[in-house]
């Protein structure tokens, strides 16, 4: 999977009519703006990318809700009365996830998923979709199927610090650390944002060979990626990536584990660019 980054966007107010045509507007909604995200910063082999889910980050005032103002805008405490639709389909609600929203500030963050996102290769086509407000209509952003089925997990790590893509989580580098469930997969990508702030000393990014079989993805002393198998007794193969990696600067991994015959193929790219691709005779079925 790609990472998204947060895409830049600009806002119009359209005016609000009496009545409106039920092709043309979400029913329900008193106001709406258009987003039109800035292709520039999306990055893609063709010209759109099918269900893209982008971090979308809006500041307006007229989002701000108040309880003692008559004639609010927003009319939920929660700004649940939000949707969003494409310019295309203008009735057809789509799917976001909260992150936050700040009443006092009418700031709000959320995950959104866009049926067509235009990439920077398109020479005139722009992606622009509706924002909607005003409404005796409540959504739930909390439990709407944003990510679909192709997520075995997903965690935003929303834990305080500035993050590439919204928050993110500082590691201490030696008793910090998060636990997952483990996974059944064989044909999988683990995919996140690091920003290393120092080099020197393994840094473990993720691993699953506490148990004495697995793998394990880190950044040698050297500052490059390096995944690593381990099968018993006690037998490490090591694949190294060519690039040194700066300290405080983010990158983009994605790690890829594909079934070859009776093999896998290991892939690694950095910040979408491929660093090695290997196969491996390592069981991913039995590493947990």
């Amino acid at each position: 999977m790609l990472m998204n980054k947060i895409i830049a966007f600009s806002l119009l107010l359209f005016a609000v009519f009496a009545c409106h045509a039920q092709t043309t507007w979400l029913a329900g909604y008193r106001y709406r703006k258009v987003i039109t995200f800035n292709k520039s910063m999306v990055s893609g082999a063709g010209n759109t990318i099918s269900n893209y889910i982008a971090l979308v980050e809006i500041n307006d005032a007229e989002l701000i809700y108040d309880a003692n103002v008559f004639e609010q805008k927003v009319l939920n405490p929660n700004a649940y009365d939000v949707a969003f639709t494409t310019t295309g389909s203008p009735i057809t609600p789509l799917k976001f996830q909260w992150e936050s929203y700040d009443p006092g500030t009418g700031k709000l963050l959320c995950w959104l998923q866009v049926p067509v996102m235009y990439t920077k290769n398109e020479a005139t086509a722009k992606t622009t979709v509706y924002l909607y407000y005003g409404s005796e209509k409540l959504q739930d952003p909390l439990n709407m199927q944003v990510w679909n089925g192709v997520y075995e997990q997903l965690d935003h790590l929303d834990h305080g610090a500035v993050g590439q893509v919204g928050q993110a989580k500082s590691f201490n580098g030696n008793s910090d650390y998060l636990e997952k469930p483990p996974t059944q997969k064989v044909n999988f990508t683990i995919s996140a944002w690091i920003k290393p702030e120092q080099i020197g000393g393994e840094q473990v990014i993720f691993t699953n060979d506490s148990l004495g079989s697995g793998f394990l993805l880190k950044i040698d002393n050297f500052g490059k990626l390096v995944f690593e198998t381990l099968d018993p007794p006690d037998v490490r193969t090591a694949y190294a990536g060519s690039r040194i990696l700066n300290v405080g600067q983010w990158y983009a991994i994605n790690l890829t584990i594909r079934p070859s015959g009776s093999a896998s193929t290991v892939g690694l790219y950095l910040d979408n660019v491929i660093e090695f691709s290997r196969s491996s005779n390592h069981s991913f079925a039995t590493s947990r």
